[in-house]
């Protein structure tokens, strides 16, 4: 049975060994030794370990040798997906649903810089409230589409000399702007306190409807 992150990790290891030296031996995190080490985790731990915790080491992995230029971030994007492909088939899993290219770049941008500043997706996880898994699949490509919440604040954590994130409605906002406007004096905060479900397929008018009915203590 094929196992991608098992191939790809040999595959890292081979690299690191015939790599020239290493640009991150001042930092344990970051070193040729700590990087064969995770790999072989991976490869050891590949039937025990979730698959979002073999992501995200792989992905951290990964993201490394891209900023030492031992890998290219495009061709191993090409060289990879055949090989979690084949996997997902042999499994009887669906493809992942692939982003809009613009969301591939916020997430190659998102890794460049944590790993500039020497950070874990845990470490930027913990600073801006942001699940760590979430930022991990952001930055791997996987998240078709990040709510605007984990958007805004991604984009306080980044460079403020960096371009912005794309712009996306934001329903919650939008409701809230909708319902101060009929004079209602709610502020966006309410809305999690009335218990309404807020993710990327709720639309301002089905945001509104909810917050509207556990105003009037009907929710």
């Amino acid at each position: 049975m094929t196992d991608a992150s098992s191939i790809l990790s040999q595959r890292y290891i081979s690299l690191i060994e015939n790599a020239g030296p290493d640009p991150y031996d001042y930092n344990p995190r970051m070193s040729h030794p700590h990087l064969i080490w995770m790999c072989q985790q991976i490869i050891d731990r590949q039937h025990s370990w979730p698959k979002d915790k073999i992501g995200r080491w792989l992905g951290f992995v990964q993201g490394v040798l891209a900023a030492q230029h031992l890998i290219n971030v495009e061709e191993e994007r090409n060289l990879s997906r055949p090989l979690f492909h084949a996997e997902y088939k042999e499994q009887g899993e669906p493809l992942p649903t692939s982003p809009a290219p613009i969301w591939q770049e916020f997430g190659e941008r998102l890794r460049n810089e944590r790993l500039s500043a020497g950070k874990t997706v845990r470490e930027v996880g913990e600073e801006i409230g942001v699940s760590f898994s979430v930022i991990a699949r952001i930055e791997r490509g996987e998240c078709a589409q990040p709510t605007p919440r984990v958007v805004a604040a991604l984009e306080s954590w980044l460079s403020p000399t960096d371009q912005p994130a794309p712009q996306q409605a934001d329903p919650v906002r939008d409701a809230a702007r909708l319902l101060r406007s009929q004079g209602f004096a709610v502020l966006e905060p309410a809305f999690e306190a009335m218990d309404v479900e807020i993710n990327e397929h709720n639309s301002s008018d089905g945001v509104l409807d909810a917050a509207l009915r556990a105003l009037a203590g009907e929710g």
